[in-house]
């Protein structure tokens, strides 16, 4: 734990063909889930902008 209470978790997979479906499919899985998070975040964030403009 850091400073500002983050909780950060290290894996060590010995097992190889297991630590490449973690990194091609979880971690690929991952990445899309936070990009579209990201995605509609911005979006909420534009269109607020666009209503605080007319109202």
């Amino acid at each position: 734990m850091d400073e500002q209470d983050n909780h950060y978790l290290e894996l060590n997979i010995q097992n190889r063909e297991v630590k490449y479906i973690i990194r091609t499919k979880i971690l690929k899985w991952f990445e899309e889930k936070v990009k579209r998070y990201m995605f509609i975040k911005i979006k909420i964030n534009i269109s607020n902008q666009f209503i605080n403009v007319f109202f």
